[in-house]
C-alpha cells in the first residue's frame, strides 16, 4: 500500500513531463494548409458514424442514443487540432438530425418512434430523446458564435437556427404538461400524450403514463438550459437551470464521516410518481446497479452546472471527487471501480471531475492512453494531450458569464446514510380542500424513525415516530415507511404557513419544505 500511494505521489508531481513528452510529440510543426499529423480525415469520421448499424433499426428516443453516441469527437477533434473542418462535417450531421424530426399533430417537431418500454401501439418523441441532440446543437453554436470571425461568418445562421429549434422543442414540451415545478425545484416528466400507430394524426392521453423522468434525462435538458443561457443571456434559462439543478442537489445523500454525496438513479418528484394506496413509490429508488455511464454522465452536467455558476459550491465538487476516489480501488496502472454506494462493480471514472484533482486527471490519463486505435480514442488521446493536460488543476469557474455572480441556492444537507430517500409529495398541500401530503421514506437501517414538523427553529409536532427496521433492506424498492397526513394534530388544523419537516434515524437526518394552506 506505502508503495502504491509513493508511486502515485511520484506519478502526480511528474504529470507535467508526461505531457511534456507528449505534446512535443504532437505538435510537430506543419506546412501552411495541410492538416496536423495523426489527425484523422473529419469527412471519414462522419460516414463512420453514419454507418452505424443501429441508426436505420431504430426511431424515437432509442434512435437519438444512436445518433449522439459519437458526436462529443467532433468538439474533441476542433478543440485538439483546431481544424475548421470538423466543425464543417459536424454541421452536415447535425442538419441531417434535423431532417430526420417529424411534424407531430399539434404542429412541433420531435424525434418520433415508438413508446420506450410500450408494446409498440403509441408512438411518440421523448424528451430526452430531445434533449440528446439539441444539447450538441447548441454546444456548437457556442463554439461558432464565440469563436472567431471566420467561424460566425460560415456557421452563423445554421448556429442560430439550432437556438430557434431548441426554443422550439422547450415550448413543445411545456404545451404538453412535462415541465413540472414544486417551488424552487423542476423535472421533466414522461408525457402521457401520444398518438397510435394506426392513427398518427390525433393525440390519446394516456394519464397513468405520467411519471418523473430519470434524473439523467431532466439533467440534459438543464444542461440545454445552461447552453441556452450563456448563449442569450435570457434569464429564464438560467431560472430553469436552477431549478433542475436545485433538485439535484437536494437528493444527495451525504455521508459525512467520508465527507461525500451519493445519489439516486430516480427519485419520485410529485403524486404521479406514488401508488394512490399505499404512497410508496411506483419506481426503484437507487445507485443504478448495473450502467456505471449514468452517473459518470451525471455528474459532468452538474460540472457544466458549476462551471456556469449555478448551484453547485466547490464544496460540493470536491464532495464529488472524495466519491469517485472511494470507488477507485487505488490501482493507477489497472484501475477498477465500484458503484458510489459501493455495493455493486457498475463504477467508472468521473472525468468531469478530472480538472479538480490531480489524481483524477492522472487516472483520466490511464484511462485514455490505454484504449484501443479506434477513430474516437485517437481522438480522445489528442484531446487530453493537447487540451486536457494543459488545463491547471483547480475550481475556477471556466464558463459564467462576463459579469454574473454565481446563483447558489441555499439547500442544507445533512448526514443520511440511513435515510436514503425523504419527500413531502407534494410540496404544499391544502387540507381546507381535503387535500393531503405524503411524507415518503425508505429507510436504510434500524431505530426509531421520527418524523417531525417544524416551524422555522420550533417544533411544532412529531407527526410520526415508529420503530424501523431496514438494515438489510438494499433493494430500490424495499424499506418504504410512508405516512399520509391530512394537516391536522390530534383533530386540530395546523394554520397555514410555510414548515420544515425532518426524518431523523439515528445519526441520518433529512428534511424538505412543506407549504400548508392555500398558495
Amino acid at each position: 500500500m506505502v508503495a502504491n500511494l509513493l508511486l502515485r505521489f511520484a506519478l502526480v508531481l511528474a504529470l507535467p513531463l508526461i505531457v511534456a513528452v507528449s505534446l512535443s510529440c504532437t505538435h510537430t510543426p506543419e506546412p501552411a494548409g495541410s492538416r496536423p499529423v495523426g489527425m484523422p480525415d473529419p469527412a471519414g469520421y462522419r460516414a463512420h458514424l453514419m454507418r452505424n448499424p443501429h441508426l436505420e433499426g431504430s426511431d424515437g428516443e432509442l434512435f437519438s442514443w444512436h445518433a449522439r453516441s459519437g458526436i462529443g469527437a467532433f468538439f474533441q477533434a476542433y478543440e485538439a487540432y483546431g481544424d475548421p473542418a470538423w466543425l464543417h462535417e459536424l454541421g452536415i450531421y447535425l442538419d441531417w438530425l434535423v431532417d430526420e424530426m417529424e411534424t407531430e399533430p399539434d404542429g412541433y417537431k420531435g424525434w418520433v418512434g415508438e413508446r420506450m418500454g410500450g408494446d409498440g401501439e403509441l408512438r411518440g418523441p421523448h424528451v430526452v430523446g430531445d434533449a440528446n441532440l439539441i444539447e450538441p446543437m447548441l454546444q456548437f453554436a457556442e463554439v461558432v458564435l464565440a469563436g472567431e470571425d471566420e467561424l460566425s461568418e460560415r456557421f452563423g445562421e445554421q448556429a442560430r437556427g439550432y437556438i430557434e429549434l431548441a426554443e422550439h422543442v422547450i415550448e413543445k414540451w411545456d404545451q404538453r404538461g412535462s415541465w413540472e415545478v414544486d417551488g424552487e425545484f423542476a423535472v421533466y416528466t414522461q408525457q402521457d400524450q401520444w398518438v397510435r400507430a394506426d392513427e398518427p394524426d390525433v393525440f390519446v392521453t394516456v394519464p397513468e403514463l405520467k411519471r418523473t423522468e430519470n434524473m439523467n434525462k431532466s439533467g440534459k435538458m438543464g444542461v440545454v438550459f445552461l447552453r441556452l443561457y450563456r448563449l442569450t443571456g435570457e434569464e429564464r434559462w438560467r431560472e430553469r437551470a436552477r431549478k433542475i439543478f436545485s433538485q439535484y442537489k437536494r437528493i444527495m445523500r451525504y455521508f459525512e464521516d467520508e465527507d461525500r454525496y451519493i445519489f439516486n438513479f430516480w427519485e419520485p418528484f410529485g403524486p404521479w410518481d406514488l401508488d394512490a394506496e399505499t404512497g410508496h413509490p411506483l419506481g426503484w429508488i437507487a445507485v443504478h446497479p448495473f450502467r456505471s455511464g449514468y452517473q459518470a454522465g451525471e455528474v459532468g452536467m452538474m460540472v457544466e452546472a458549476y462551471h456556469t455558476g449555478i448551484v453547485f459550491t466547490e464544496q460540493d465538487m470536491q464532495r464529488l471527487v472524495r466519491t469517485n476516489l472511494y470507488m477507485w480501488n487505488g490501482d493507477l496502472e489497472d484501475p477498477e471501480f465500484l458503484a458510489a454506494d459501493g455495493r455493486s462493480d457498475a463504477g467508472t471514472l468521473w472525468s468531469a471531475l478530472a480538472d479538480f484533482d490531480p489524481e483524477l486527471r492522472l487516472l483520466q490519463h490511464t484511462v485514455v492512453m490505454r484504449g484501443d486505435d479506434s477513430i474516437r480514442n485517437r481522438i480522445a488521446r489528442s484531446h487530453f494531450e493537447n487540451v486536457v493536460a494543459g488545463r491547471p488543476i483547480g475550481f475556477d469557474r471556466r464558463k459564467v458569464p462576463s459579469g454574473d455572480v454565481p446563483i447558489i441556492p441555499d439547500i442544507p444537507l445533512y448526514e443520511s446514510r440511513e435515510l436514503n430517500f425523504a419527500a413531502a409529495i407534494p410540496g404544499s398541500f391544502n387540507p381546507a380542500d381535503d387535500e393531503t401530503v405524503d411524507l415518503a421514506t425508505q429507510v436504510r437501517g434500524r431505530g426509531t424513525l421520527r418524523i417531525t414538523l417544524y416551524s422555522g427553529e420550533e417544533r411544532v409536532a412529531v407527526l410520526l415516530e415508529k420503530d424501523v427496521d431496514g438494515a438489510g433492506d438494499y433493494d430500490g424498492r424495499a424499506g418504504f415507511k410512508t405516512l399520509r397526513w391530512d394537516g391536522t394534530v390530534d383533530g386540530v388544523a395546523v394554520p397555514s404557513g410555510e414548515y420544515v419537516v425532518r426524518w431523523r434515524l439515528n445519526d441520518s437526518l433529512r428534511e424538505r419544505r412543506l407549504r400548508i394552506g392555500a398558495l
